[in-house]
């Protein structure tokens, strides 16, 4: 589910054109995206997915998106919200795991 259409547009923003996201997609398709990593968030947190688990499918992303300086401006100007994805940066970073980038 996190690799739909609408999250897969907003990742390539990420990857190839390093922010922009804005210029091609919503804040309401940027706020669905973030809000996904509350749902992953809250599946690690409850025990549905293991470190290596997160650290496999979501660490990539994690990452990517907290690197993106128009995501991390996006986020200053709306710091109520998207606490998924600062806590799920804290443990990929604090991870042993080979497969944490």
């Amino acid at each position: 589910m996190f690799l739909r259409d609408a999250n897969t547009g907003i990742i390539n923003a990420i990857e190839k054109r390093n922010g922009k996201i804005l210029t091609e997609h919503t804040t309401t398709q940027l706020d669905n995206y973030l809000g996904d990593f509350e749902t992953i968030d809250q599946a690690y947190r409850e025990g549905l997915l293991t470190p290596d688990e997160l650290c496999t499918s979501f660490s990539y992303y994690v990452t990517a998106t907290s690197k993106n300086e128009e995501v991390q401006k996006y986020m200053a100007e709306n710091s109520e919200f998207f606490g998924g994805l600062k806590d799920l940066e804290a443990v990929v970073k604090h991870s042993t795991n080979k497969n944490c980038h």
